[in-house]
């Protein structure tokens, strides 16, 4: 009985989600962007304790520093590549 109650959940929230979808063509974009962000996160939450357990509480403060500075790095990429794309900073490239 408990399976078919989460089968017909499942179901339910996939047709509305799909109806919402329909109905904000305009904004589809968000809602994509939206899906994906609480898949990721759903997918980082779960990993988290595994990852956490197999680090150790040394290995977890190391990798914690090193994502830090990746995520740093990856934001300063992005914000020089989105300026040059808006024409803030002319991109002079020579081939």
């Amino acid at each position: 009985m408990r399976a078919i109650l989460l089968t017909v959940l499942a179901a339910l929230s996939t047709l509305s989600g799909g109806w919402l979808a329909l109905r904000a063509r305009k904004h589809i974009h968000l809602l994509l962007g939206f899906g994906a962000g609480v898949l990721l996160g759903a997918t980082f939450f779960d990993l988290l304790p595994e990852a956490i357990e197999a680090a150790g509480p040394r290995g977890l403060c190391h990798n914690v520093h090193i994502t830090k500075l990746r995520i740093a790095s990856i934001r300063r990429i992005v914000l020089l590549c989105w300026r040059t794309i808006e024409g803030l900073i002319p991109l002079k490239l020579q081939l």
